[in-house]
């Protein structure tokens, strides 16, 4: 599993500036952002004016890698959205900051 890191206003396709690879607590990742709620927040902001933009990509042998945004609040995913979610608590899987 990789946490790729893109520069806020690249034009696409988005300029690659960090990729990170993650090997352990996988499942426990993968169960956090699926435990995040499919509805959006209706009284809470969301970090707005980050300086990079992430996105998470999972890979699995003899299948499609699959691709996970973070865009409007959101963790997207083909046409799939997760709301809420601890920036801070999902980069610090690769021992980062948000917004490295």
């Amino acid at each position: 599993m990789f946490l790729c890191t893109y520069r806020h206003g690249s034009v696409i396709p988005l300029r690659l500036d960090a990729s990170r690879k993650l090997t352990e607590r996988v499942d426990e990742l993968s169960a956090y952002l699926n435990g995040l709620p499919a509805d959006p927040p209706q009284d809470e902001m969301c970090l707005l004016g980050q300086t990079v933009e992430h996105a998470i990509v999972f890979g699995y042998p003899q299948e499609r890698a699959v691709s996970i945004r973070l865009v409007d609040c959101g963790w997207k995913r083909e046409g799939a959205i997760r709301y809420g979610g601890d920036l801070r608590k999902v980069t610090a899987y690769w021992g980062v900051h948000w917004n490295e």
